[in-house]
């Protein structure tokens, strides 16, 4: 619309313009027939409003509505280093076993590659890695397999591993996959900058810290800090002793069977899905995203639930009761327990929505806020 807009208006101005019109044939003048008089008072045209006009000059189709994002059904795949065109890769293995004793600890340090370490046997530390190089031969690959050296230091029972890489004119590096095993109750702390992490049935404590990869744990029943910068976190069967705090900028945050009395959890892009998990503390925060929790509140519980653009949706069971503080700016609020309002509740057409009240006994404070978004509270 706005090309054919435009190509009238080039029209018009072109016919108009002196060189057209001296190029024009003269066209003789003839005289017009007189107007007749129009017969009684000429009724007004109504103003047509100018939204009406836009309309129909630019019509916008309707935007078909967008369905929740599920962490789950979009993982997200570490990038791969670009390679070119007839490049040939070679691999090198690696291998090492160090004897520990009970409460080892394994720390390991990666720049590019996944990381997955896992639960083995209870007297040894078991590293596995394999290298991976391109070049635009075979020779030349094989010759890139020594940008990357794998350090590894045993102080008593202490294991760490680290990846150092040597730097190349044309930027290009190698993988270093790794796959560790660990005693159960060793102590871990994992680092990486290009990669997914994955821990699995380890119950000491657990640290990852991620730039750009997904964290996946699972069965860890002492996790200490899980970060990373450019990537989702996905925890099943997890627990931890202290306030377990969960962070992500860019990424979904997804929750099944959390064991730890408070949460703190913070992504800027990303959805948030937590299934299972029941403390007397939790800051929920991200800035665009869906907050999907079903959970349970225990007295003297405070929990604040906090969205700047997505829908808020939390799912109670029977309890004795909460103070409740909901607020959205552009939305609806849907409250399915019977709550004693303390206040007028703003529910108009227009401007801001909000709702305070109190339900049962009130031994627990809720607080739910979004900017742009839908608030529900449902009983199950």
């Amino acid at each position: 619309m706005v090309t054919s807009i435009a190509s009238l208006i080039f029209s018009a101005v072109a016919l108009t313009s002196p060189i057209a019109l001296a190029r024009q044939a003269p066209v003789p003048a003839v005289p017009s027939a007189p107007i007749a008089p129009t017969p009684g008072p000429v009724a007004p045209v109504p103003p047509v409003s100018p939204d009406l006009i836009m309309t129909m000059q630019f019509p916008v189709p309707p935007v078909p509505p967008v369905p929740p994002r599920d962490p789950r059904q979009k993982p997200r795949e570490r990038d791969r280093r670009r390679v070119p065109d007839g490049w040939v890769e070679s691999t090198e293995p690696f291998s090492r076993a160090f004897p520990v004793t009970k409460g080892a600890t394994l720390m390991l340090s990666n720049i590019a590659g996944n990381i997955h370490v896992s639960a083995g046997a209870a007297e040894r530390i078991e590293v596995e890695a394999l290298k991976h190089a391109w070049g635009p031969n075979a020779e030349q690959a094989k010759q890139r397999l020594a940008d990357a050296l794998i350090e590894t230091y045993a102080t008593g029972n202490r294991i760490e591993v680290r990846v150092e890489h040597s730097e190349r004119r044309d930027g290009r590096g190698i993988d270093v996959e790794f796959n560790v095993k660990v005693p159960a109750d060793a102590i871990v702390d994992l680092r990486s900058v290009s990669g997914d992490i994955r821990v699995t049935n380890v119950k000491g404590e657990v640290r990852v810290q991620g730039v750009n990869g997904n964290l996946a744990l699972e069965g860890t029943a002492r996790l200490a800090a899980v970060k990373t910068v450019s990537g989702g976190i996905t925890i099943i069967n997890g627990g931890a002793d202290a306030p377990l705090s969960l962070s992500t900028v860019n990424g979904d945050l997804l929750i099944q069977t959390l064991t730890t009395r408070a949460l703190d959890v913070n992504t800027v892009n990303g959805d948030v899905r937590i299934n299972g998990w029941s403390g007397d503390r939790a800051h929920i925060r991200t800035l665009d995203g869906d907050l999907d929790l079903q959970t349970s509140l225990v007295k003297a519980g405070r929990y604040e639930i906090e969205s700047h653009s997505g829908d808020i949706n939390l799912s109670l069971p029977e309890q004795p009761g909460f103070e409740l503080e909901a607020h959205t700016f552009s939305g609806r609020i849907r409250i399915d327990f019977p709550i004693k309002s303390e206040g007028p509740i703003r529910d108009s057409d227009r401007g801001p929505r909000s709702v305070r009240g109190t339900y049962g006994d009130g031994s627990s404070s809720l607080r739910l806020q979004t900017f742009n978004g839908n608030l529900t509270v449902t009983r199950r």
